[in-house]
């Protein structure tokens, strides 16, 4: 029997919002401030909580401007998701404004039951298929998500971790004669039934047809999660995606220049807390408030919306 929008909605805040790793991503550094999980990439800063109730968003302002503090820090610009349906939502908005934040669009969280879905298959003449990072069609679904956007998560980002390709990300092109003209990606919420879509390039819900959810580690994955807007939106709820709510992505950038790449250090480092960590000047704005989690490599995790797109 197929979930209703608030049992598809409690899910969604029950198990994405909030989530963290088991083994945070290589080269990440996972911070707590009271609600908040900030994520550190070196390159930039992403904010993600459970909705807060009236105590905590009583407190919105002190929490942002201890965000400020971290990321500044760093000189990681921020991104931070303000869902409309938190009872908190009004108070964080001003709270944000407040502190300089700049509000990006809205668009709709869409969240579709794997077994419900009525995906279409390609045309004659059209393919999709899984590609690895070291294929020829890597490089054109790079390009497509590149030429498009905002997207959830940019697959540049995927790019630079060199997250593994059919395991933990699965990017798909579709292709008419041998010629990319779209491409998405999913993350293998770890954990979770959940996989979220990174980024669709174009209204073509057929390159989510026939998804290999089987190779995504258990346990199995029951639904798709998505942001969207336009006609994005409107082919993936003909397909069976329900809309749960809204998400407005607020951004702030401190002064100083942003690391152009993630941390490099040896991939064998030992996770760390505070009294163990990469840089002094990282240490400053973690101590008492907050618990971190470092974790060394050559790469780090996704990013911010990327500048052009759709899904």
């Amino acid at each position: 029997m197929a979930l209703d929008v608030g049992q598809l909605l409690a899910e969604h805040d029950g198990t994405l919002r909030g989530h963290v790793r088991t083994h945070p991503r290589l080269g990440t550094l996972v911070e707590r401030i009271g609600p908040l999980i900030l994520t550190h990439f070196g390159t930039h800063c992403v904010v993600d909580h459970r909705p807060l109730d009236a105590a905590r968003s009583a407190s919105a302002g002190r929490l942002v401007e201890q965000v400020r503090t971290s990321a500044a820090a760093r000189a990681e610009p921020v991104e931070w998701r303000v869902y409309h349906h938190d009872a908190a939502a009004s108070r964080l908005r001003d709270a944000l404004d407040a502190s300089g934040f700049t509000a990006g669009r809205e668009r709709s969280v869409l969240v579709g039951e794997v077994v419900e879905l009525d995906l279409p298959e390609p045309g004659p003449g059209w393919e999709t298929a899984s590609v690895r990072w070291d294929e020829p069609r890597a490089r054109q679904a790079l390009d497509l998500a590149a030429r498009t956007g905002p997207h959830r998560v940019p697959l540049a980002a995927w790019h630079a971790l060199r997250a593994t390709p059919y395991w933990d990300v699965e990017v798909r092109v579709l292709s008419h004669q041998g010629r990319g003209t779209a491409a998405c990606w999913l993350e293998n919420l770890s954990g979770t039934a959940h996989a979220v879509v990174g980024g669709l390039t174009a209204a073509r819900p057929e390159l989510l047809a026939q998804l290999p959810l089987w190779r995504f580690h258990a346990p199995l994955k029951r639904f798709l999660v998505a942001d969207a807007d336009g006609q994005v939106r409107d082919v993936l709820l003909g397909s069976g995606f329900r809309e749960v709510t809204t998400v407005r992505s607020y951004h702030w950038a401190p002064p100083g220049r942003p690391a152009e790449t993630q941390p490099s250090t040896p991939a064998w480092a030992p996770s760390a807390t505070t009294s163990n960590r990469p840089s002094s000047s990282s240490a400053k704005s973690c101590s008492r408030r907050s618990r971190t989690t470092w974790t060394g490599s050559s790469a780090a995790g996704a990013g911010p919306s990327e500048r052009g797109g759709r899904g």
